[in-house]
């Protein structure tokens, strides 16, 4: 797993910076399929299964507390691990385990699930894109469904290198990098496209 600080403020410097280290990993990981030992990494991997199945399907995407919970040392309950933080945001707390989860609070952070940026409504790479991801969009933009800007340029960054070591891999018919992704139409990260219909 490969994930960079999205609440950190991002300087350009940092931002280039970030940039040619996704180019270095991207060669990496087309050395590694090209020596037969393939490396895994979730910025590429996921970016290719989301192009191979077109798009993120709905078994990907963050439910926001409808699938699954975290639990804070006090017995707060989240939806989702990554918000727990301090354990001190009121209006992402679900409850707590002694007097169990409340219902108007939940359906409130179920409403408020997706992505509500206009600026995102008709970029290609949105049905790629990790746009709907409350977590990330809330260390970014302060809302669930809002995408923040460094959240744009991860994303944007994540495909274009994804999408030239799978053009690189493709045209020279890797035989690890198509076992990986056309055979099963494997997402990336372990469901395949068949396993993610409702």
């Amino acid at each position: 797993m490969l994930n960079p600080d999205f609440g950190a403020k991002w300087t350009p410097e940092a931002l280039a910076a970030l940039s040619a280290a996704y180019e270095k990993v991207g060669e990496e990981v087309v050395r590694r399929y090209r020596a037969g030992n393939p490396l895994t990494l979730n910025v590429i991997q996921s970016k290719i299964g989301a192009y191979v199945k077109g798009g993120y399907q709905t078994c990907d995407m963050c439910s926001l507390g409808e699938r699954e919970i975290a639990v804070a040392v006090s017995g707060n309950i989240y939806p989702c691990a990554r918000l727990v933080g301090n354990d001190d945001l009121e209006n992402l707390c679900m409850g707590n385990v002694l007097t169990g989860v409340d219902r108007e609070k939940k359906l409130k952070l179920a409403a408020a699930r997706g992505n509500r940026n206009p600026k995102c409504l008709d970029c290609s790479l949105r049905a790629r894109c990790l746009q709907w991801c409350g977590c990330v969009n809330y260390v970014t933009s302060g809302r669930t469904d809002w995408v923040g800007e460094f959240t744009c340029f991860h994303e944007k960054l994540s495909i274009r290198v994804a999408d030239r070591v799978a053009e690189t891999l493709w045209e020279e018919r890797n035989p690890w990098f198509i076992r990986e992704f056309y055979s099963g139409v494997s997402s990336g990260d372990g469901n395949t496209a068949a396993e993610c219909q409702d």
